[in-house]
């Protein structure tokens, strides 16, 4: 939508430093008071967040015969939070104010805040709208004042102020026409925007005599840049003791622009009955098609070994496992997992390797060296002479030559040149030969 698009072009970045419930990707929250939204556990999002306050009830008192002014709009805060991790943040509602009070302000944990509307007493003045310099986020914009009574007497009877209007646009409720008074007219009208029949406005003020009207939320709109909030309530009449009205309540609309699609716990793959057994784990996945396992004898060039299916969509923990039972022999097996999402795009898993040799069999890993060379002889005991290693270079020059002390013996190669090795393990007249290269 247009003002999705133009939030996330406009706006400076809310870092943000457990539950396993999705969250809908529109919230509106209206009900006053305290709530809870949910990055779900090994998951993020980016979100867009809108704020507004509560705003304050029309102007009271005590002095029967002062028209009283509106009260002003709460402010509104807009933010983006981008790759929000897993927690709990908390959502305040702020109430509208009552006669005489202020609203209560509404937040996003302490990211977003909009400040409430003001209410005056005793005053033919309206309240203050909810100020910009209070407020937190990436757009702040000030809540509409509430307009002024039209004179402060019963003679001639005059009507209340309008309560203000929200606050992206600044309009403030109009004062009540001091000139018509005389023929008690309705008092100030309600502060609004381009967007009357969609957006909120502050109530009316009074007739002379009567209450004023409530501020007014929108109408479940989803908000947009072009649509102002719920405003103050207006000033009652002069010369009754009819009370003025309150405020509207704040709100606190979320957007969930994006997830992450998948998360990938822990991967691990071990020798079980003579195959090789991959096992792990999603925490979450999201339009997610299927894992492909991928095998390699080097480490480098990997071929598909088979499939299994992803969840599609989920939030809490999945387990997966695999058999490849068409594995070489005494051999070091590379594996890893492609992660196919439902729109063709894909990532992989980190490397893991398993060494297919029998409790009996000589082996070298890695055969694509960086640094270490393991040396493997199950049947050599501390002490054995009868294991002999030499190490040639692709022309034959004799490089290292070194006993086997232990079944798997290590050899540092980090200073040997890039290239092709031979690497010869001698036992009780018996040679065996392997190939490695050295990165």
């Amino acid at each position: 939508m247009g003002f999705k698009s133009f939030i996330v072009a406009l706006s400076s970045i809310i870092l943000l430093t457990h539950g396993l419930k999705a969250q809908p990707r529109d919230t509106l929250y209206k009900i006053v008071g305290a709530h809870t939204f949910i990055v779900p556990k090994h998951y993020t999002a980016t979100i867009n967040v809108v704020a507004w306050g509560g705003g304050g009830g029309g102007g009271t008192g005590t002095n029967l015969n002062l028209a009283r002014g509106g009260g002003g709009a709460g402010g509104i805060a807009r933010g983006v939070l981008i790759s929000a991790p897993a927690g709990m943040y908390d959502i305040v509602v702020g109430g509208g104010g009552t006669p005489g009070e202020a609203g209560g302000a509404s937040a996003f944990s302490n990211l977003v805040l909009a400040v409430s509307g003001k209410s005056t007493f005793n005053s033919s003045l309206g309240g203050a709208g909810g100020s910009i310099g209070q407020e937190v986020g990436n757009y702040k914009y000030k809540g509409g004042d509430g307009g002024a009574a039209a004179c402060e007497t019963t003679s001639p009877p005059c009507g209340g102020g309008g309560g203000g209007g929200g606050g992206e646009f600044d309009a403030s409720g109009t004062d009540a026409d001091e000139i018509q008074a005389a023929s008690e007219v309705e008092g100030g009208l309600g502060g609004t925007n381009l967007l009357p029949g969609m957006a909120g406005r502050g109530g009316n003020g009074g007739h002379s005599g009567d209450p004023g009207s409530s501020g007014i939320n929108f109408g479940g709109v989803i908000p947009n840049s072009m649509i102002s909030f719920g405003g103050g309530g207006g000033g009652k009449g002069s010369g009754t003791t009819s009370p003025s009205a309150n405020g509207s309540s704040g709100g606190v609309w979320i957007d969930v622009v994006s997830f992450l699609p998948i998360k990938l716990g822990g991967f691990d793959v071990h020798l079980k009955s003579n195959a090789a057994y991959l096992e792990w784990n999603t925490f979450t996945e999201n339009n997610f098609e299927q894992f492909i396992i991928e095998r390699s004898y080097d480490g480098k060039v990997f071929f598909e070994a088979g499939r299994v299916n992803g969840k599609g969509s989920s939030y809490k923990e999945s387990s997966y496992s695999y058999t490849d039972a068409l594995i070489k022999r005494g051999t070091r097996i590379y594996y890893r997992l492609k992660e196919l999402d439902i729109d063709g795009s894909y990532s992989y898993s980190v490397i893991k390797s398993i060494l297919t040799t029998t409790a009996n069999e000589i082996n070298i890993f890695p055969t694509i060296v960086t640094s270490d060379l393991i040396v493997s002889a199950p049947g050599v005991k501390d002490g054995n002479k009868d294991y002999q290693v030499r190490i040639y270079s692709a022309d034959g020059k004799l490089i290292i030559e070194k006993l086997l002390l232990d079944m798997n013996t290590p050899f540092q190669l980090s200073n040997l040149q890039s290239g092709m090795y031979i690497l010869n393990i001698k036992s009780n007249n018996d040679l065996k030969t392997f190939r490695f290269i050295k990165q």
